[in-house]
């Protein structure tokens, strides 16, 4: 019997528009009312996860966030945080200094803000953006996981262009991340994986990359809260797209990749669920969750 379901947010739970749909709002608040909790387990900030877990009455229910790839776990019942382990600034600049010739616009995350790096070379690149999708001038040039101009003001109000590495002002940040086009990403991720193996780095989109420091992951967040509420594996569903993802199919049996996800994910996953576009996790939560005839519905 299902007891836990775990969820990454963009490409999974979320459609294209970043919103949660009626059916799948639906099909999850009856697994909480069956007292099935659930998890959000993505690379945002808590804050930025907030409105969905009221969307979907965690607050009530007593659900859980693991949030910035396992950096901390967010007790939605108490409202208590717990913080495992952050990226220090010399660790950054470690990293900024080997990736500095490949022109990454770099990002440093902490609570509340961005602090980021852009080269002037790659600047035509995201003015031209601008201009094609008619953006205004208060749009913050920054790059996210699908465009060179991403708006994540809602959990990140506090964001400030640098213009050298030393000019960041924190001891630790949540996270580093590294953007630019999908085939540049693509060429040098391989050489930064070889440098940085002390680190937990995965391509969390096409044109993102994600850095954190050893151990941290989603996965090892979810055998956390796991061995807390005492789950087993056969008790534990898994959806996710990306390769930050795959740590939390090791740790659950009823794993799924969806459709959308790149080929790697998917060989990881123990089955394949439509995309997120076509509510392929509420498909999945229907079909195995709720319809008692299936497998490992509620009727096993």
């Amino acid at each position: 019997m299902i007891k836990l379901i775990a969820m990454d947010m963009d490409g999974t739970l979320l459609d294209d528009k970043d919103t949660i749909t009626k059916d799948t709002k639906e099909a999850l608040i009856t697994c909480e009312k069956m007292g099935i909790k659930l998890i959000l387990a993505s690379g945002r900030l808590h804050t930025r996860l907030f409105k969905y877990a009221k969307q979907l009455e965690m607050f009530r229910y007593g659900g859980k966030l693991i949030e910035v790839n396992g950096m901390a776990i967010y007790d939605l019942a108490s409202n208590k945080r717990e913080v495992i382990k952050r990226i220090s600034k010399d660790e950054i600049k470690e990293i900024f200094e080997f990736v500095k010739p490949f022109y990454l616009e770099t990002q440093a995350y902490f609570d509340g803000g961005i602090e980021y790096f852009i080269p002037e070379e790659v600047m035509p690149l995201i003015m031209k953006e601008r201009e094609e999708r008619n953006l205004s001038d208060d749009m913050p040039i920054l790059g996210g996981p699908w465009s060179w101009n991403h708006d994540s003001r809602d959990g990140y109000p506090d964001q400030r262009r640098i213009y050298d590495i030393d000019e960041l002002h924190l001891p630790f940040y949540n996270k580093f991340t590294l953007t630019h086009d999908s085939d540049i990403i693509k060429k040098y991720l391989p050489s930064i994986l070889e440098r940085f193996s002390n680190f937990e780095i995965v391509r969390a989109c096409p044109r993102l990359v994600e850095i954190m420091p050893k151990g941290i992951s989603k996965g090892n967040a979810l055998r956390s809260v796991m061995e807390e509420e005492g789950y087993n594996e056969d008790e534990v569903m898994v959806f996710g797209d990306g390769e930050n993802d795959i740590t939390m199919f090791d740790h659950a049996y009823y794993s799924f990749a969806m459709e959308n996800a790149i080929d790697e994910v998917k060989k990881r996953a123990r089955y394949i669920a439509p995309r997120n576009t076509e509510e392929g996790l509420c498909k999945m939560i229907k079909r195995y969750v709720l319809n008692s005839d299936e497998p490992f519905g509620r009727g096993e």
